[in-house]
């Protein structure tokens, strides 16, 4: 399996979760307020955690149409609570994707939260 970094901003559009399969996890953790897209895609995770100076966006992070079995949004410290708060959950937009039958979505936020990719 591979493990593919993103890198601010990036649209990863696809034509469709039968034809365009990225087998492994996307992860963006690149510090930036400059948002990402994944859309009609197939890939196994996709991993969000940039920490507490990124944030708020300009446009909406978007993840459409797509088909995996885990999406994982982490914010370092704090809750952004509007759109002056600073934070990368504010401003998802997570809409018609297919989880399958036993996917998860995960949400969380911790002074120190961090994810070790080795």
């Amino acid at each position: 399996m591979i493990i593919v970094f993103i890198s601010k901003p990036v649209k990863l559009l696809g034509e469709g979760t039968d034809k365009t399969i990225v087998d492994g996890i996307i992860v963006d953790m690149d510090v930036s307020n400059l948002a990402i897209g994944l859309k009609k895609l197939r890939f196994n995770e996709f991993i969000f955690g940039r920490g507490t100076i990124a944030g708020p966006f300009n446009e909406q992070n978007i993840i459409e149409e797509c088909s995996t079995t885990h999406i994982q949004l982490a914010h370092g410290s704090g809750i952004p609570v509007n759109d002056t708060t600073p934070g990368p959950i504010y401003s998802f937009l997570i809409r018609n994707n297919d989880l399958g039958t036993g996917g998860s979505m995960e949400f969380f936020q911790g002074q120190g939260a961090a994810i070790n990719m080795e």
